[in-house]
């Protein structure tokens, strides 16, 4: 027994990566969007290595009805609303699609109320999960969410 506690060798630690950087992308069009618009956020940066599971979407707006007045006293948003704005997400490298998601919304809810713990729901409440007396928006309808790609797409969970 006293042979298996002893360590022979010393410790090593990865100091291979000493430093990151956070980038900021803006899609191609910088106007309004529509229903059925395509969002294309392209990284051409070839000597960038980017880690997907710290990639994210930061949206931000305000909840109003016919462009006028704010809509938040008859309102209620739902879990994960921000993903129902997408029909699909897909991640591509050099033009082979990584992973892809339709249905966002339904899916990552699904994915939420499976696989997530209460303090880990508690923790992605910037995320636009709700928990029980959150709301998302302030009281003149603004919101601002940022959403995690390993929230979304199976693969870059790890």
């Amino acid at each position: 027994m006293e042979e298996t506690i002893r360590i022979q060798k010393p410790i090593t630690f990865d100091d291979s990566i000493v430093h990151s950087e956070i980038h900021v992308h803006q899609p191609f069009a910088l106007s309004t969007f529509k229903n059925n618009d395509e969002i294309h956020l392209v990284v051409q940066h070839q000597d960038l290595c980017l880690l997907p599971s710290k990639i994210s979407l930061h949206i931000h707006g305000k909840i109003t009805k016919d462009g006028r007045l704010t809509a938040v006293t008859v309102t209620k948003l739902i879990n994960t609303v921000v993903c129902h704005l997408f029909e699909e997400v897909r991640y591509e490298l050099n033009g082979v699609e990584i992973d892809r998601n339709k249905n966002v919304g339904i899916t990552s809810a699904m994915k939420g109320y499976i696989s997530l713990s209460p303090g880990q729901q508690y923790s992605l409440e910037n995320t636009g999960w709700l928990s029980k007396d959150n709301e998302l928006t302030d009281a003149a309808g603004n919101f601002d969410v940022v959403l995690l790609l390993n929230y979304v797409l199976c693969f870059a969970e790890d």
